[in-house]
């Protein structure tokens, strides 16, 4: 028999030896990373899509609250609320500045001497840091040692401030008549420092 040759120039084995195994491995490892960061990335998606629906409808609900709450809210009692806190507030302020002079008139009372009588009262209070009250009396004496006693016992009183005696005209009784000012202490005839006495 012949020999036979062979007409065809395409190899039947291939030339190179290659490892199939280490091909596929490395594919498959970047597969294998590539297929979880896709599982990792949908996954976060579906959860911010989650998280942003739960949002959402927290939002509107706390809408549909707030609309509620303003749909019950009574103006008429905002305006009623309103009111009271202002006519409190000039309760206060009328409370705090109000004055009372029974204080004033009960130290009249205890350092006038029995041959004194007052026959005029008039008191006015000024305004501003060095606010005084100031006092004018009208009144008659028995005498004009009365009216220096009399000068005597306020000039010791510590609510008294400067008290003067003036105008002292003999009477057609035989007394003597006579003004008298002197000054006090505005916080002495404050209502607000006697509420508690």
């Amino acid at each position: 028999m012949e020999p036979t040759f062979q007409t065809t120039f395409i190899p039947k084995k291939p030339l190179m030896e290659t490892n199939s195994n280490q091909q596929n491995g490395g594919v498959s490892i970047l597969v294998l990373i590539a297929t979880i960061l896709l599982v990792v990335s949908v996954a976060l998606a579906g959860g911010m899509y989650v998280y942003r629906s739960t949002v959402d409808a927290k939002v509107v609900d706390i809408q549909k609250q707030l609309e509620q709450s303003s749909v019950s809210f009574d103006a008429d009692l905002a305006y009623t609320i309103e009111d009271i806190n202002h006519r409190l507030s000039v309760a206060q302020d009328l409370l705090t500045n109000h004055v009372s002079f029974s204080p004033l008139l009960i130290t009249l009372g205890e350092s006038t001497l029995k041959t004194i009588r007052y026959t005029k009262l008039n008191a006015e209070q000024t305004v501003g840091a060095g606010a005084l009250v100031t006092i004018k009396i009208s009144g008659v004496a028995k005498s004009y040692d009365a009216i220096a006693l009399q000068s005597d016992m306020f000039a010791k009183n510590r609510f008294i401030r400067d008290p003067m005696f003036s105008n002292l005209v003999p009477t057609i009784d035989g007394n003597i008549s006579f003004d008298l000012s002197f000054t006090v202490d505005p916080s002495y005839v404050k209502y607000s420092n006697h509420i508690t006495k």
